[in-house]
């Protein structure tokens, strides 16, 4: 059984009807499709994933899809929407892709109602970012973009733009213009470990950047660090204390943090075999090659291919679904 815990439809080439030769061509069994809901994003890349597209799918083979749900908690009628699309087959909430603290009054709502539903709740993890868009096709331009969005200037936007207010305003005044700044998704370790705490009866399901840079101590610059892993971090930690949360490899930064020390990955999903959950986020990063590569035992790897996703959907919405009845 292969299960993809992490997939969207209208994004990179998957639409609701080939969704299924998509699934075929991977071997995918079945697939959790998520929703990303932003009511004022900040990020230049965000494109709505709507729930309605996902039920699309849903009715096309009911039998392959888990649908999944995240309304933006900012919003006044979220609650009213989730318990709507519950009613029509909604196993969880994700992803929740939102520019919110974990301490935030509005994740508090979301919680309380997931805990109340008894809905997982698959999340995003990342901080702010900051992006050079350029205005022009000049070389100059061009140069710039290269060099400001390099990865090492991802957590330096704001000295880049500091040390150039000090030395020209002509510079200071171009990157002004044109430098995009996407708030963080969820961005705090000590927020997130307060909300396990706190719901102790609820599943939580990681995923992003923050989170998989979080394997390490040292999580230096940018969003997918590279480089053996010396000492352990913050995420593993998490996942060792909390029976209730677990994680996705979906994405570069799942892909990432698995290939950047193949001996520590190893031993971290020897430990964690039961948390962890394959996805692929709509992207073909060869990550069952990878798996097949680190020398995990047959059990492991059945865990992680599906049998983990099957329990945790196995339970989730089952409060909802006997309110329902």
């Amino acid at each position: 059984m292969l299960i993809d815990a992490h997939m969207h439809v209208n994004l990179n080439g998957i639409s609701p009807r080939n969704l299924f030769d998509y699934l075929d061509r991977d071997g995918i069994d079945w697939c959790w499709l998520l929703t990303w809901e932003e009511s004022q994003p900040t990020n230049p890349l965000y494109r709505p994933l709507t729930i309605e597209s996902v039920f699309e799918s849903y009715h096309i083979n009911p039998s392959r899809v888990v649908p999944m749900y995240a309304p933006d908690p900012a919003r006044q009628s979220s609650e009213a929407d989730l318990e709507y699309w519950v009613t029509q087959g909604v196993k969880g909430i994700g992803e929740l892709k939102v520019t919110s603290s974990w301490y935030s009054p509005e994740i508090t709502k979301l919680l309380n109602q997931a805990r109340r539903l008894g809905l997982l709740v698959l999340f995003h993890m990342e901080e702010e970012t900051f992006m050079y868009r350029p205005m022009s096709r000049s070389r100059v331009e061009s140069l710039a973009c290269k060099v400001l969005n390099r990865t090492e200037a991802y957590r330096l936007g704001r000295n880049v733009l500091e040390f150039a207010t000090q030395k020209s305003p002509v510079v200071a005044s171009m990157l002004t213009s044109r430098q995009k700044c996407s708030l963080g998704y969820l961005p705090e370790f000590s927020g997130l470990e307060a909300r396990l705490q706190e719901y102790p009866d609820v599943e939580f399901v990681a995923h992003g950047p923050l989170f998989w840079k979080g394997i390490a101590s040292d999580m230096g610059f940018g969003p997918y660090p590279t480089g053996a892993v010396s000492e352990e971090g913050i995420s593993p930690r998490l996942l060792r204390c909390y029976p209730n949360l677990s994680a996705d490899l979906s994405g570069l930064s799942g892909y990432n943090a698995l290939s950047r020390d193949k001996k520590f990955s190893q031993r971290f999903l020897s430990e964690f075999s039961s948390k962890i959950l394959f996805g692929t986020d709509n992207t073909s990063l060869g990550l069952k090659n990878l798996l097949g590569k680190l020398r995990l035992s047959l059990a492991d790897i059945r865990k992680i291919r599906g049998e983990n996703a099957f329990l945790l959907i196995e339970k989730s919405g089952n409060a909802a679904s006997a309110k329902m009845a």
